[in-house]
């Protein structure tokens, strides 16, 4: 029931993304780009078992960023 819920859910949320995608034709193209960064982030977790806090911000400043180009321009 519960995997027939999610997607159900998420034909109905798919429309909304394709929306945002037509107001703000970058988050395509970043949204590749925070998936390698994150990719990233978990090869060099599994292969470092130490918790590296100046990587960690630099992860969420990264992140945050795309975030910020992504909404900033709108098509016309």
């Amino acid at each position: 029931i519960g995997g027939i819920s999610g997607l159900v859910a998420m034909r109905f949320v798919a429309k909304y993304f394709i929306k945002l995608l037509s107001i703000f034709p970058l988050l395509e193209n970043l949204a590749h780009i925070m998936v390698f960064w994150i990719g990233l982030k978990l090869i060099i977790f599994s292969f470092i078992n130490s918790n590296i806090l100046t990587f960690e911000g630099i992860f969420w400043i990264g992140l945050v960023s795309c975030l910020i180009i992504g909404f900033s321009k709108k098509s016309s």
